[in-house]
């Protein structure tokens, strides 16, 4: 094991730490600077498929709930304080979120239809990594593989 690794192993034991139940993530927000913008690429780019959830009438800004399985992106239209430029050109090396997908070269076909650009692991893993219109980055990995606890 590495050191993190190793760290958090011996100092989160049953003794320390009761087992609170998690279970997955229910949904991940990303600010975007132009909802429409953004909703094109996650719903026409990638086909996700919009959720009705959303209060819309007792939320201050704009913004779009998206299934992503069982879980969702929560797009949300608010100024964003982190940097677009300057970010690593390979999304694995910045603050990202991974998406399990049936199929990586379906995937691949379609963002070079649409123009997208991603880039692969640098591990050699098959993993892809895009960016969307705001610079924030997403990892596809097949849901078949193994997962990984190292980073990319």
């Amino acid at each position: 094991m590495g050191e993190v690794d190793d760290h958090i192993s011996s100092s989160n034991t049953k003794e320390t730490a009761p087992d609170i139940g998690f279970v997955g993530i229910y949904h991940v927000g990303v600010l975007c600077k132009d909802l429409d913008k953004s909703l094109e690429f996650y719903c026409n780019v990638l086909g996700l498929k919009m959720c009705d959830l959303r209060p819309d009438k007792s939320l201050p800004f704009r913004g779009a709930w998206l299934w992503v399985g069982e879980q969702m992106i929560h797009l949300m239209e608010l100024e964003n304080p982190d940097p677009v430029h300057g970010r690593p050109s390979n999304g694995g090396r910045d603050r990202h979120m991974c998406l399990h997908i049936k199929n990586l070269d379906g995937l691949k076909a379609i963002l070079k239809t649409k123009g997208v650009s991603y880039t692969e692991s640098m591990s050699l893993k098959p993993q892809l990594f895009i960016r969307d219109p705001d610079g924030n980055c997403l990892e596809f990995q097949p849901l078949d593989m193994e997962p990984s606890c190292r980073v990319e």
